[in-house]
């Protein structure tokens, strides 16, 4: 896979990241505020946090990418830290379905699951193409 399409993928899968930022931590909050005791969870602090971490970090890795488009260590990292959010949403937002938590039921939480399935599919491609 040449390095265009890498980049390709790569700036869709932040570009995805860096847009739902703002519904993870609202929603998050608003847990926090309705004292919504069946949501939570030691993931529920990871996904308000987490994911400001992840997408700082996308930043910072599109940026090496594009200037060391050789570095092994910057495209693995990348990729487990993409992929280790992808399995923290879609672990946290199955965990409040599997528990019927009423008071976490929104668009949010269905979002949240539906979006990491959508970072960890082009994630799992990238990394079964590097392993090629």
């Amino acid at each position: 896979m040449n390095m265009k399409v890498k980049m390709s993928l790569f700036s869709i899968i932040s570009g995805i990241m860096i847009s739902s930022v703002p519904i993870y931590i609202y929603y998050s909050y608003i847990n926090e505020l309705k004292d919504c005791k069946c949501a939570e969870d030691y993931r529920q602090i990871y996904v308000k946090y987490a994911v400001i971490g992840a997408m700082l970090f996308s930043i910072a890795t599109s940026i090496l990418l594009y200037y060391f488009e050789k570095s092994k260590i910057t495209k693995y990292t990348s990729g487990a830290i993409s992929m280790s959010l992808s399995v923290l949403l879609i672990s946290y937002a199955y965990s409040l379905i599997k528990k019927d938590c009423e008071c976490s039921a929104s668009w949010k939480r269905t979002f949240m699951l539906f979006h990491g399935v959508l970072l960890l599919v082009p994630n799992l491609f990238m990394a079964y193409k590097s392993l090629k």
